[in-house]
């Protein structure tokens, strides 16, 4: 248990420590956070590009989108000198009913490029 305890970093985003859920379903009062990390090689350039996010919720019965956050500007959370942004968010559950659901998160750069991660998850 010492050896798994010892390599464990904290989740930590602008003073903000988040802990990994052991599930993926929620109350519709609950305030749940992301957390994820973006590489970007670039932002050791002179010049940096930007970074954005955007995070949309649909559906799983039929695909409706219920929630698109549209590109949230990062650049708050880039620290100079590495590569490596942390991000946290909060997941927006306002407004949702109970159901099952798919989030979708993009990052991307002024560069053009991008990355689409997703997971499911469940309201009660």
């Amino acid at each position: 248990d010492a050896v798994l305890i010892e390599d464990k970093v904290p989740l930590l985003s602008r003073g903000m420590q988040f802990v990994p859920a052991g599930s993926s379903l929620f109350k519709t009062t609950d305030s749940p956070g992301l957390y994820l990390e973006v590489y970007e090689s670039h932002l050791l350039d002179e010049k940096p590009p930007q970074l954005a996010v955007q995070l949309k919720v649909s559906d799983r019965k039929g695909g409706q989108l219920k929630i698109d956050s549209g590109l949230v500007p990062v650049d708050a959370y880039v620290r100079k000198g590495n590569p490596v942004v942390p991000i946290g968010l909060k997941i927006p559950l306002t407004g949702l009913v109970a159901g099952a659901y798919h989030l979708e998160l993009t990052a991307l750069d002024s560069l053009g490029k991008s990355v689409t991660r997703s997971v499911d998850f469940d309201v009660e």
